[in-house]
Formats: structure tokens, sequence, C-alpha cells
């Protein structure tokens, strides 16, 4: 019975880890830009059109009268 020989832990070098932290800042710079982004076009998209407002309203008028 042979031991397998235990593998060394590979230390990171500075500059590995470094790229590593400029690289995951970045992304996470690009993931909240792009979540703004498409939150403010689903709000968008969610607005009726003015018509459609206008009459919305004077249904809800015509319903508190009765």
């Amino acid at each position: 019975m042979t031991r397998r020989p235990v593998p060394k832990k590979r230390r990171l070098r500075p500059i590995r880890w470094l790229q590593r932290a400029v690289l995951g800042a970045m992304m996470t710079v690009v993931a909240f830009v792009v979540e703004k982004r498409l939150l403010k076009a689903l709000k968008k998209e969610r607005k009726p059109p003015p018509e459609a407002q206008i009459q919305a309203e004077g249904e809800q008028d015509l319903s508190a009268a009765v």
C-alpha cells in the first residue's frame, strides 16, 4: 500500500489576487447598472398610455356617482 502524496496548497499570487478583486468590483458595478436600467424599463412599460389613464379616471368618476 503506497500512500498518495498530499497535494500542496497553492497560494494565490498577489497579482492574481488583485486581478480577481478588481474584476469582482467591476462585475458588481456592471450588474448594478444593468439592474437599475432593467427596473427603469419595466416601470416605464407598466405605465398605461395617457389616453387609457384619462379613460380610467372618467370611469372612476362615474362609479363614484352611483
